[in-house]
């Protein structure tokens, strides 16, 4: 089985303006590009989209490409919207929450809380993640819209403010290639498995939603070892089946893993929570304020199985807005 190509490109930007900015810009950074990349790689007519458009007002939905009978053969259906069901008429629980395989994250320096009145001259870190060949295939073009958006209109923490202009230094990214081959992932579990133990660093805040009373959410302030191998998980065995091979590991029995799960302890080396704010939507234009886990961690009496999803899953991002960046993390076997 050939690998699954997964593209990661890390780069400089510098704030052209003053004005207010978030720490973690991904969500910033996707909201000004998607909209306008939509509009260059849409297959509808404008007519078809007009339709369309009415057609999601009337019923309240805000299911943008999913049900779109062109999403198989366009570019943004394929690599931000993929509809499963219109693909390859098998539809995966969740499919909303699905692999994105474009992603955009990016941390501004200097900032510490969750706005602030960022001045012209500072720099950000951002990071481009491309799975797969049609979506490595147009990241260059997606990055020169992105530079030319940022020159013109910039980001802000929400659509009430003004953006902040950026440009981004060099003429290319700085792009690494990783070969993620289906085979060595392991998908059974010897009857006494090797343990070991793991550090985990994260280099973007990871969010978990857990359950409250009335069948509300909110953000977990602690790490769990079950939420997050079972995140894990799922990242990595979606992302492979969505975007690469869709039967792969579809008759396996993954219960063996669940069950050694509670044996592993957790020791924080470094724990600290982020709290951010995220672009508002559409919608109703209000933003969000979240919170997400950072530091280090050490996992003790883990399975070796564990580690190659976890691995993966790290590169991926995990958690609520991997698609922003978020839940990306880096795995050392001590």
């Amino acid at each position: 089985m050939e690998p699954l190509t997964i593209r990661v490109g890390h780069a400089v930007l510098e704030y052209l303006d003053n004005g207010p900015i978030s720490k973690w810009i991904g969500p910033s950074l996707r909201g000004l590009l998607l909209h306008p990349l939509k509009q260059d790689w849409c297959l509808l007519t404008i007519e078809e989209r007009y339709q369309r458009e009415r057609q999601l007002e009337a019923e309240r939905e805000s299911r943008y490409c999913l049900g779109c009978k062109k999403n198989p053969d366009c570019r943004y259906g394929r690599i931000f919207e993929s509809d499963r069901e219109l693909i390859d008429a098998r539809v995966q629980g969740g499919r909303r929450n699905g692999i994105v395989a474009l992603t955009i994250g990016g941390r501004s320096a200097m900032v510490e809380g969750k706005i602030e009145n960022n001045l012209a001259g500072r720099f950000a870190q951002i990071r481009l993640m491309a799975v797969g060949g049609i979506a490595i295939a147009n990241v260059d073009e997606a990055l020169k819209k992105l530079s030319r958006l940022g020159a013109e209109q910039g980001i802000a923490p929400d659509r009430s403010r003004v953006g902040t202009r950026f440009r981004i230094l060099g003429e290319s990214l700085d792009w690494d290639d990783h070969k993620l081959i289906p085979k060595v992932i392991p998908c059974t579990l010897d009857t006494i498995p090797g343990l070991c133990s793991v550090l985990v660093e994260f280099d973007s805040p990871l969010m978990f939603k857990e359950k409250t009373i009335g069948n509300s959410k909110r953000y977990s302030d602690e790490l769990n070892f079950a939420s997050f191998f079972s995140h894990c998980h799922r990242t990595v065995r979606r992302a492979i089946q969505e975007l690469h091979s869709p039967q792969w590991s579809e008759d396996c029995n993954f219960q063996a893993f669940f069950d050694l799960v509670p044996f592993v302890t957790i020791d924080r080396v470094e724990q600290s929570i982020e709290e951010f704010r995220r672009r508002s939507n559409r919608q109703n234009c209000e933003p969000w304020d979240l919170t997400g886990i950072t530091g280090k961690y050490k996992l003790t009496r883990v399975p070796q199985a564990f580690v190659p999803w976890m691995k993966w899953a790290g590169l991926l991002g995990i958690g609520d807005s991997r698609n922003c960046g978020m839940g990306c993390f880096r795995i050392q076997v001590l």
